[in-house]
């Protein structure tokens, strides 16, 4: 089974730099929360989803990365049913879901080294209040 590990593969994701997917995760995951309607972000897991054949990777792969929070999602959606309504199941859960695809697309085209050095090279600026880069992107 594949757990969300490095593939190698030709697609542009794969040669975008490591610090382009990380800005890109951030601006995504801060982004879905900013949005209030389910429509909208439902749009942008959809469009998460599509960048997983883009990117070389067929439905198992896909499914092996979704399969392990569907439960958490079931119980997400559930707890909002019965605080709110499935409007607000459909948003929580529609965020959740784009975030942790788009984290898995990163982490399957991204090879952990290349991650580490990208965020140990924007953790530099912070050196001189006593941040320690390399303890940071290790973290």
């Amino acid at each position: 089974m594949i757990a969300g590990l490095y593939i190698d593969g030709q697609s542009a994701l794969h040669r975008a730099q490591a610090g382009a997917k990380i800005l890109a995760m951030v601006a995504l995951g801060t982004g879905v929360f900013l949005i209030p309607d389910w429509p909208v972000v439902a749009f942008v897991l959809a469009t998460v989803l599509l960048l997983y054949p883009v990117s070389g990777f067929g439905p198992r792969i896909l499914w092996a990365q979704i399969k392990p929070i569907l439960w958490l999602l079931v119980i997400f959606f559930a707890v909002q049913l019965w605080l709110n309504d499935w409007q607000a199941g459909l948003l929580v859960v529609t965020r959740i879901a784009a975030i942790v695809m788009f984290a898995s697309l990163v982490t399957l085209t991204t090879k952990t080294s290349d991650l580490l050095a990208s965020l140990e090279r924007a953790m530099q600026p912070l050196r001189p209040i006593g941040v320690n880069p390399e303890k940071v992107s290790l973290a």
